[in-house]
């Protein structure tokens, strides 16, 4: 079976070239039956087995129990790009394999580049390994790591090795939460190397108040600090030396003033105590255009920044330049019909144009008079460089959804080379240093607070530089930052496009990127801070479409608690969501509690595969930091109906939420269970006289007096107590914003 589709928004013009995408289902892509289908066991049957398009054509393989294993991509001609994986019994990625091939052989990698990912019995990853050669373990080794091994109770890692332990990371957190308080990236030795390290990190809640990075070319270190309004808007940011400078010092000092999330001003002072201030200007005429920043200007300074829209209203940026009547543009701008750039242009003359796949992923990248000819991309897997007659393919290995190599190979003048590249990042996810296979110095990075890279310590190459920059975009010509949806502008501070589900917001992360992240430019939810880990509990949640299932380890043996899904997009009224898809298959305990439900495995099978899980809603994890959480932020608001039904499907016995909740959320949540009997009310007589309403499943237990943090410290002190059974789950729900006062508990884990 295929279809057509052609997108063509109402205001393109039957003159415009409109890319054209055809859907196959159920038949192997070309009939080839053994490699897209070799279970021959009807597994393609409704399933999309190929996308074709202008720029690429994608075919994909299934196994047999009908999940997608091979990804195949042709963007040049006669080279097929492959992503192979194989998973185990409960869906966990085991081995991942790359390639790019031809009719003579392997254009770009010198040889297919497997890697493996193993874990413990817990689940949690310990090791990838590619060969002999182990890009990522956890844990320092076992002379070092505890008798139960390298995480603790609550899943923190505080020491990972990578490189074949060349580089080593080590990580510290507060008392009983992943908040981490320092962490560092060394190569050990007589004389060890510090490539980047952070320490003495403070909070304000659960946003960053300070921090202190150190380096081998950071002098005595450089100590940031923030500061925040009353709403919790970034006020300040600065850094400041601590002594002898370096290489890689960074001085700044920024204050901030907002209406709702748009930046007003920026006022920037330099060590001399000198303040410039930059002031938007926005285009007030209409609702419609009231969020579309037009200027950047300075009191009584030569040039400003001034931004052009395009004519059709679509509210895209297309011309950036430092007079109001400067020609050609200091920058220009072009987009598809899916508002997609296409485009980078400075001062009148090309820089690069940008082509997208089938799928709707950055596909090519095409450059006038650059050093590269094109860049191609797989997915997140490859990216593959033609430079004239020279070939570099890079092989992305991934823990989880961060890449933490590049194992490369190089082809000029007919001689081949390979080597590896490793990067180091900071806790919001930029790419701040690289070293190479044996622990060898690479490059540094060091970024302003609007994304723009700073400093650049070493001189770039294909065999170290890293194509991720601020929050781990990739970089693009002009200093923007491609960001999936939308591309980013750090000279702007905002995005070129309006977000793609509200046409009028431009502002990145709430217009605050030292405490929130947007890495797929359609994130339209801020209000949760972002989730900050190290390598492995990044890895504890598997990314799915739009949103993310994680994982918080039970104080006691008795088995894990699922502490929340980070919704991405997603919200309260969409109807559909696909948990499963997103990374949660049960294990034989959870079976058996699905089992117990009265759900067959047979029908455990089938909600996999079709992956329908209804009205997940809006919900961000506090991901162990439940009390510590809430007691300093003012919480998050959301449907909880929407978690009692998550929770009931994939066998969690009771719903703990804090805050008040939407009137009749538990009636959807008593549907959701079919068994709720057990389940009473803890709050105060406010809240307790809405949950009234919430029907007879529900007692109402009125605890007058009790503050939130109190409820959360008796529920963990339960949690601790071993009160609950393996079978028993637990969903802990972030508070509401306004009353953060109410906690649903089950019956039995009341004491009095």
């Amino acid at each position: 079976m295929q279809s057509q589709h052609r997108d063509v928004p109402d205001n393109v013009s039957s003159n415009d070239v409109v890319d054209t995408t055809t859907f196959q289902y159920d038949t192997p892509y070309n009939q080839d039956s053994a490699r897209y289908d070799p279970s021959q066991t009807g597994a393609l049957a409704g399933r999309l087995t190929a996308l074709l398009g202008s720029s690429a054509t994608i075919a994909f393989g299934y196994d047999g129990r009908g999940m997608p294993v091979l990804r195949d991509e042709w963007m040049e001609a006669g080279i097929r790009n492959s992503v192979s994986e194989a998973y185990g019994a409960d869906g966990r990625l085991l081995s991942r394999t790359l390639s790019s091939v031809n009719s003579a052989g392997s254009p770009y990698l010198a040889a297919p580049v497997t890697y493996s990912v193993g874990y413990d019995s817990v689940g949690h990853a310990v090791q990838v390994t590619g060969g002999s050669t182990v890009y990522w373990q956890a844990g320092a080794g076992p002379s070092i790591d505890p008798l139960t091994g390298p995480y603790d109770a609550l899943g923190r890692l505080s020491n990972a090795r990578l490189d074949s332990g060349a580089v080593a990371r080590t990580y510290a957190f507060a008392a009983n939460s992943n908040l981490p308080t320092g962490y560092t990236t060394t190569v050990p030795g007589t004389s060890p190397i510090n490539i980047y390290s952070a320490q003495n990190l403070t909070w304000q809640g659960s946003l960053r108040s300070g921090y202190t990075v150190t380096s081998n070319w950071e002098g005595a270190g450089t100590e940031y600090a923030a500061d925040y309004d009353v709403d919790g808007h970034l006020r300040d940011w600065s850094a400041a030396p601590l002594g002898a400078l370096g290489s890689a010092t960074q001085q700044f000092n920024e204050t901030y003033s907002f209406a709702l999330e748009n930046l007003q001003s920026v006022a920037a002072t330099n060590n001399l105590g000198l303040t410039r201030t930059s002031n938007y200007g926005y285009d007030l005429t209409s609702t419609a255009t009231r969020e579309r920043v037009t200027s950047v200007t300075v009191p009584s300074a030569p040039v400003g920044d001034y931004f052009d829209y395009d004519r059709r209203e679509r509210g895209l940026i297309i011309g950036h330049r430092i007079s109001a009547s400067q020609t050609p543009a200091q920058d220009s701008y072009e987009y598809d019909a899916d508002e997609k750039l296409i485009s980078i242009s400075r001062l009148g003359s090309k820089l690069e144009d940008l082509a997208y796949g089938p799928d709707g992923e950055l596909a090519i990248r095409t450059f006038t008079n650059g050093t590269d000819t094109a860049r191609y991309y797989v997915g997140d897997h490859m990216t593959l460089v033609r430079r004239g007659t020279t070939l570099v393919g890079y092989a992305h290995i991934y823990l989880g959804s961060m890449r933490i190599a590049s194992a490369w190979s190089k082809t000029a003048a007919g001689t081949t080379t390979t080597g590896t590249i490793y990067y180091h990042r900071n806790d919001q996810g930029s790419a701040v240093a690289t070293t190479t296979a044996g622990g060898q110095v690479g490059i540094s990075y060091r970024y302003l607070p609007s994304g723009a890279v700073e400093k650049i310590i070493g001189t770039e190459a294909d065999e170290n530089a890293s194509e991720l920059g601020f929050t781990g975009g990739l970089k693009l010509s002009g200093g923007l930052i491609h960001l999936k949806a939308r591309a980013y502008s750090p000279l702007l501070r905002r995005f070129l496009q309006a977000d793609t589900l509200d046409q009028r917001r431009y502002t990145y992360a709430s217009g605050d990127p030292l405490n929130f992240l947007d890495p797929t430019g359609r994130k339209t939810d801020t209000d949760a801070p972002p989730y900050v880990c190290n390598d492995a509990c990044r890895h504890a949640g598997t990314r799915g479409h739009d949103f993310t299932i994680r994982y918080w380890v039970n104080p006691t043996p008795t088995g894990r608690i699922l502490i929340g899904i980070d919704s991405g997009d997603l919200k309260p009224s969409d109807p559909i969501s696909k948990v499963f898809t997103a990374g949660f298959v049960p294990n034989a305990s959870e079976r058996t509690a699905l089992n117990g439900r009265g759900m067959s495995n047979e029908e455990i099978d089938d909600r996999i595969a079709s992956a329908d899980v209804r009205a997940v809603g809006q919900v961000v994890s506090g991901f162990g930091d439940m009390w510590h959480w809430v007691q300093q932020h003012p919480g998050y608001a959301a449907a909880v109906g929407a978690v009692a039904l998550v929770g009931a499907f994939v066998g969690y016995d009771y719903l703990v939420a804090g805050g008040a909740l939407a009137a009749g959320g538990l009636d959807a949540a008593a549907v959701g269970t079919g068994a709720a009997t057990a389940v009473k009310v803890i709050g105060n007589l406010e809240d307790t006289a809405v949950a009234a309403d919430w029907g007879p499943a529900y007692e109402v237990l009125p605890r007058v007096g009790w503050t939130l943090e109190q409820n959360f410290q008796w529920l963990i002190d339960g949690v601790q107590n071993g009160q609950h059974s393996t079978s028993r789950r637990l969903s802990v729900h972030r508070p509401s914003l306004e009353t953060p006062r109410l906690m649903v508990v089950p019956e039995y884990m009341l004491s009095s």
